[in-house]
């Protein structure tokens, strides 16, 4: 039996398991397609097929991340953000793979730059022009998510709080008076109000 020979290079493993950036995105993306999906039945399951009385069009909200986006694609993937990081309790590095899965999404879709670049929903022509993941409420959001995890105060909650939050992302009125019967997160919550349809 030979003795190893502890001068020779040693290889090393790291990273070598690790997923690709790409595996990470692909893998937020679609769990970010399943959110919206699950997100769209239970309004429709609530009765809120169509134009629901919140005012909001399931039927445009369920292509919000299609490679084509829509007005409701801000508010979904803020939406979104919030299930993962405070629902699901996911961290710093959730918030920016979800943000790169879907700046990648509607870069890599559009050969002819239209979703690249900065955001803006045109309301008079209804079209979504530059990346709605770079938009200045995601980049918002963002940070705010950063502080509250950085705090210690982006432990998991309710499902309830969840539901709540989601709904009120859609329903800026309602999301004034939760903010003024907050529970001290006032930076989050002031965020929250930008999490409104880009009319």
């Amino acid at each position: 039996m030979s003795q190893p020979d502890h001068n020779a290079p040693q290889r090393t493993t790291i990273g070598r398991d690790q997923p690709s950036a790409a595996q990470y995105y692909q893998r937020y993306y679609s769990q970010g397609i399943h959110f919206l999906q699950d997100f769209v039945a239970e309004r429709r399951g609530s009765g809120c097929g169509g134009v629901g009385p919140d005012g909001i069009d399931t039927d445009i909200l369920e292509h919000a991340f299609d490679p084509i986006p829509n007005k409701y694609s801000v508010s979904a993937l803020q939406c979104f953000m919030i299930e993962k990081c405070f629902v699901d309790g996911c961290g710093v590095h959730t918030v920016d793979c979800i943000v790169g899965a879907f700046a990648n999404h509607w870069d890599s879709v559009d050969d002819e730059g239209f979703h690249q670049g900065p955001f803006w929903y045109d309301q008079e022509r209804d079209i979504v022009i530059g990346n709605p993941a770079r938009a200045p409420a995601i980049r918002q959001l963002s940070r705010e998510i950063r502080i509250r995890i950085r705090s210690g105060n982006a432990g998991p909650i309710s499902q309830a709080a969840a539901i709540r939050r989601t709904t009120e992302a859609f329903a800026p009125s309602e999301l004034a008076r939760t903010v003024e019967a907050s529970d001290g997160s006032h930076a989050l919550d002031a965020a929250m109000l930008e999490l409104q349809v880009q009319d």
